[in-house]
């Protein structure tokens, strides 16, 4: 998942949502990764939670730029060049 502060407990409404729904996937049997910003999860809080994993990508903390340069920064980096985030495994169930 790209474009999040981070979570859990990051103020927004998107932030909220992925914090609802990333575990869900994860008990689907999806693979969850999340780019998160890291003014906002920093390594204290662990690169886990609830089996969901994050990956940090600097941004600047400035309100008219901080996401938009996140975003591109995102796309740049290794995990987010093309790559799935949410790969499910549903269709190895018997």
């Amino acid at each position: 998942m790209l474009g999040l502060r981070g979570f859990p407990n990051v103020q927004g409404g998107v932030e909220v949502h992925a914090e609802h729904l990333c575990p869900h996937l994860k008990e689907l049997g999806c693979d969850v990764e999340v780019i998160v910003r890291s003014s906002y999860m920093p390594p204290d809080r662990g690169d886990e939670w609830q089996g969901v994993r994050y990956q940090r990508v600097w941004c600047p903390k400035t309100s008219g730029l901080e996401t938009i340069v996140h975003s591109f920064l995102e796309c740049l980096s290794p995990h987010g060049s093309g790559r799935t985030f949410c790969t499910s495994r549903l269709s190895d169930r018997p």
